[in-house]
């Protein structure tokens, strides 16, 4: 999945099951490891976190879609590991789709024992404005990757 804008890219790769040999077990089994690959005004970075499910990504995948044909179903999507965040916002550049990072996916050079630079925002996030950004693209990538990464177990 690849999101690109003036001041950020995003790019989000799913490199396989967190536990390739498990089997039948609801969560161990759809455990994705996942790459990500951004870029600010604030700098790059990069992180690796099993930190999506295989149902999670098919949910951002149909939540991204519907964001793109303006069926709106919900303003954000979050998931059961606090490691991204994706949200609408409205914003001087109109609508948005900002991207919030949790201490996992956060940049090295970002401190996250608390102490950071006078006036540095505490929380890290990517915006995406709608106007210039593919997200039935990025639905479509997510989707293509998921064909090698079905879910294995019941939820």
């Amino acid at each position: 999945m690849k999101l690109i804008s003036p001041d950020a890219s995003f790019y989000l790769t799913i490199l396989g099951y967190q536990y390739p040999d498990a089997a039948g077990e609801p969560f161990d089994a759809n455990w994705l490891s996942i790459h990500v690959e951004a870029a600010g005004l604030d700098g790059a970075w990069t992180g690796t976190d099993p930190c999506l499910l295989t149902y999670e990504v098919v949910r951002l995948a149909d939540w991204l879609e519907s964001v793109a044909n303006a069926r709106i179903f919900s303003p954000a999507i979050s998931f059961l590991e606090p490691v991204l965040l994706f949200r609408l916002v409205d914003s001087e550049r109109g609508r948005t789709l900002r991207i919030h990072f949790g201490n996992l996916i956060n940049p090295s050079w970002r401190q996250l024992d608390g102490t950071r630079e006078p006036g540095a925002n505490p929380d890290i996030w990517l915006d995406f404005p709608l106007s210039d950004t593919d997200l039935a693209q990025a639905a479509r990538d997510l989707r293509q990757q998921m064909k090698r990464y079905p879910d294995r177990a019941e939820q």
